[in-house]
């Protein structure tokens, strides 16, 4: 009679984990999920609490930027920031790091830099053309204008990612870089722990400039917006962040800028990201 009783019993708890575990899975939340990326390897959580992976082929360490609905541009700020407008950005990965002078040589056998200080020094006197190219070869991309800022900003909607105020523990700027870029990573990092978002370098993002196309958003689309890249055309590409040689009104969150041309300069670098699969 015992062995009758048993088999049922084993049965309902094999039943009850089962259902548990079914639970569980189908109440995670996004943040709970750890998504496999193409060329990248999950390395574990930063001390913000964000998911970082390593690429593979250039030992680049990234963060995952969770998705969400940000306020971009600044109506107190210059013309090419109004009007502030609602945007939508899908989850993505970004470099936790300015692309260096290190790994811009393991990869492009090269090194343009004008200040060739070191590995650990952001490469600069890149055209955009130049970071296209990289990108290219390593199976990454730039940054859209709107992925940078939400990057940037990390959920803040201050001046700079740390507030308000002038604070030299936070960036590299004509006050304190000694008129020269410097190792990347060495100052206090933003909200999503990224480094040197504001400062060092200028850094390119994928869309051309327009002066006039938050306007055009907020004319013509519908409220958010989502995942925007840039108008269609233009006659150059847009760089964020200010750089080592910029006054801090340069280096706000909101601030952009167009190069030129060519864009060489010893103030231009770039940042990589990634989309999900």
């Amino acid at each position: 009679m015992i062995k009758h009783i048993e088999r049922p019993v084993y049965l309902i708890v094999f039943i009850t984990i089962t259902f548990c575990i079914l639970c569980l899975s189908c109440t995670a939340t996004p943040s709970d999920i750890t998504p496999t990326v193409k060329g990248m390897k999950f390395i574990g959580i930063n001390q913000q609490g964000y998911k970082e992976y390593n690429h593979i082929q250039t030992g680049m360490a990234f963060v995952l930027i969770p998705g969400g609905i940000f306020q971009m541009g600044n109506t107190n700020g210059d013309g090419d920031e109004r009007p502030v407008h609602e945007v939508k950005i899908d989850s993505f990965l970004i470099g936790k790091y300015e692309v260096t002078q290190g790994v811009w040589k393991t990869i492009m056998k090269n090194n343009p830099s004008g200040f060739n200080k070191g590995n650990e020094y952001p490469v600069e006197m890149v055209s955009w053309e130049d970071s296209i190219i990289f990108c290219r070869k390593t199976g990454l991309k730039l940054p859209t204008e709107a992925e940078w800022e939400y990057a940037c900003r990390a959920g803040t909607t201050t001046l700079f990612y740390w507030g308000d105020d002038e604070d030299e523990k936070f960036l590299w700027y004509k006050k304190n870089s000694m008129e020269t870029t410097q190792p990347v990573g060495k100052k206090k990092p933003n909200g999503f722990g990224l480094y040197d978002m504001i400062g060092n370098v200028w850094e390119w993002c994928y869309d051309w400039y327009g002066e006039d196309y938050y306007q055009y958003l907020t004319n013509y689309f519908d409220m958010p917006v989502k995942n925007p890249i840039g108008p269609l055309t233009g006659s150059y590409h847009v760089v964020r962040g200010g750089g080592w040689f910029n006054e801090i009104k340069n280096c706000r969150s909101t601030d952009r800028d167009n190069p030129g041309p060519d864009g060489y300069c010893n103030g231009n670098g770039f940042r990589c990201s990634i989309n999900l699969d």
